[in-house]
């Protein structure tokens, strides 16, 4: 068989492509690489992603092993001088970047530090693309948020609401947008940007929502939330969203932004009695005695109260639509780190 790096077709006419996926070692990202393993059998991927401590993360753990034709992995940053190389040695057909630098629990973080690695890696990454973009075409993706919109005056985002962020974190991800368009504008790069509700789902970390609810009922320990819990997020199951990704990656129009959701708007106190709920199923406690573990604190400065997004355009160009119901990514999503925890 022909190692397809220039498009051709194997026994089973399937185009081979080669994939770059930066941050793929992270919750979405690795998700991402499974996905893409499963489902695309004759794609290659080249994960770059820092690692830092660790010889590898939950969400790559054993894809080395099973798919070693298959799947590279570079321990390093965007500014590596390495970059340039892989791009030479790889033939990337598809960029997706998923690395940032995200913000967690109550703190905002270090402004300066979203704006280096949102920011700046993310148009070093741009440059690598525009210079291999002048011997073959290469798509390049940018995995944003809908945190860029900052405070919803309406029912919804569209795609043409414009950027108004409230928070150090949402500007570095606008700034990101905005120099992706800026390439595709300037340069005549193959760009798309897509603007994701919140995303949950297996191998998450611990310090996020979901996992850390759980978390703290295995330990016992107080719950913390920040606020009085009416915060209203969509929220999309992992595997969904990814499947959205893949989709607009072999058919969405260049120079455009696409909205993943999954028009599922919830508190966090919903989020809360969901994943209490199926905890005192599995283990057989009383889910008012779990309830009791939930503490309210005062919450983040510039929060918005709610933030959904409006799906129409992926639903008509794509024909996406989100396949995983929220009590269903709820079960799954609690079964998972239950099988981790005690397995």
């Amino acid at each position: 068989m022909r190692n397809g790096k220039d498009g051709s077709f194997d026994e089973n006419c399937s185009v081979i492509k080669s994939l770059l996926v930066t941050g793929g070692g992270g919750f979405v990202g690795g998700n991402f690489v499974r996905l893409v393993l499963q489902e695309k059998l004759e794609w290659r991927i080249c994960v770059v992603d820092r690692i830092v401590g660790q010889k590898i993360t939950p969400s790559l753990e054993g894809l080395i092993e099973r798919y070693n034709q298959r799947l590279r992995l570079e321990k390093i940053d965007l500014n590596d001088e390495k970059l340039g190389r892989l791009f030479e040695e790889e033939g990337f057909d598809y960029v997706l970047h998923f690395a940032a630098k995200n913000p967690s629990g109550k703190e905002m973080g270090d402004p300066s530090e979203f704006a280096e690695v949102n920011i700046e890696r993310s148009v070093r990454l741009l440059e690598e693309v525009r210079k291999a973009s002048y011997t073959k075409k290469i798509r390049f993706v940018h995995l944003s948020s809908y945190e860029v919109y900052g405070t919803m005056e309406e029912r919804g985002f569209s795609e043409e609401s414009s950027l108004k962020p409230t928070t150090p974190y949402a500007a570095s991800k606008a700034g990101a947008d905005l120099f992706s368009f800026a390439y595709n504008k300037t340069f005549g790069m193959d760009v798309i940007s897509t603007r994701t509700t919140n995303i949950y789902g297996p191998y998450q970390s611990y310090d996020k929502f979901i996992p850390m609810i759980i978390e703290k009922v295995l330990q016992n320990k107080e719950i913390k939330i920040f606020g009085d819990g009416t915060i209203v997020r969509d929220w999309i199951y992992v595997d969904d969203h990814n499947r959205a990704v893949l989709s607009l990656l072999e058919s969405g129009k260049s120079g455009e932004v696409y909205h993943i959701g999954a028009n599922n708007p919830r508190s966090q106190n919903e989020i809360i009695t969901e994943v209490l709920r199926n905890l005192s199923t599995y283990l057989n406690k009383n889910v008012k005695d779990l309830e009791k573990l939930v503490k309210y604190e005062k919450g983040r400065i510039a929060e918005d109260k709610i933030r959904t997004l409006k799906t129409d355009k992926i639903k008509k160009e794509i024909s996406f639509v989100p396949q995983v119901s929220f009590e269903e990514g709820i079960k799954r999503t609690v079964e998972f780190y239950l099988k981790r925890k005690f397995s």
